[in-house]
């Protein structure tokens, strides 16, 4: 199972689309198709920059869209009415929107309510490409995916997949394969336990000794 181990967010970005190279300094990233994905977390939220190398052309926001989707309860199957996908509304402003799952391929409606999840759009350079292309930035509240506090388990992860679409150029990137109907492929994760994690004092990995009260 590949993966991407986030760290602590030492400075926290700011989700505005303007992508800041120290906000995203030594973020836990992996290559994706057309891309790179960038992660941090602090204890209440996870840090995602999607930077998207491929897309060039800066046009209005048309067909782009992502699809963030995880898996709450880390079970390796889809869990009606609480493993959850984030993307976008359809319309403008750029908000995030966040649905759950009712079955393979199938959602609820767009979940009303208070939510501290966020997004925005950008375009420009970045460490990965001199030439200016697509970035989202998201910020995630760990409560919404299966995360209530870190302390809360003792290795802290979530499984994810995820998908990015383009208008110009026409294309859809995704990983897993048919990661909207079955969530028993080999999913990432987006693990709180690498290298740079700082962990909550008091809490303890397997066979750690414990550095708090």
């Amino acid at each position: 199972m590949a993966s991407v181990h986030s760290v602590w967010a030492s400075t926290v970005p700011s989700i505005s689309g303007t992508f800041t190279p120290g906000e995203w300094t030594s973020a836990g990233t992996m290559p994706m198709p057309g891309g790179f994905i960038m992660v941090k977390n602090d204890a209440n939220f996870l840090y995602v920059a999607l930077d998207l190398v491929f897309r060039h052309r800066q046009y209005p926001r048309g067909g782009d869209y992502f699809w963030l989707t995880f898996d709450n309860d880390r079970n390796a199957a889809i869990t009606p009415n609480f493993d959850v996908n984030y993307g976008i509304y359809p319309s403008l402003p750029i908000k995030i929107a966040r649905q759950n799952y009712v079955g393979p391929g199938a959602w609820t409606g767009i979940l009303g309510g208070l939510t501290f999840s966020a997004t925005a759009q950008g375009f420009s350079a970045t460490p990965h490409s001199a030439t200016p292309h697509r970035i989202w930035e998201i910020r995630i509240a760990l409560s919404e995916i299966g995360i209530p506090s870190l302390a809360s388990m003792i290795l802290p992860y979530v499984r994810f997949g995820l998908r990015v679409s383009s208008s110009s150029p026409a294309v859809n990137h995704g990983f897993p394969t048919g990661l909207l109907h079955k969530f028993s492929q080999p999913e990432r994760d987006l693990s709180g336990n690498g290298a740079g994690f700082d962990l909550p004092a008091g809490y303890r990995r397997s066979g750690d000794r414990r550095s708090g009260p």
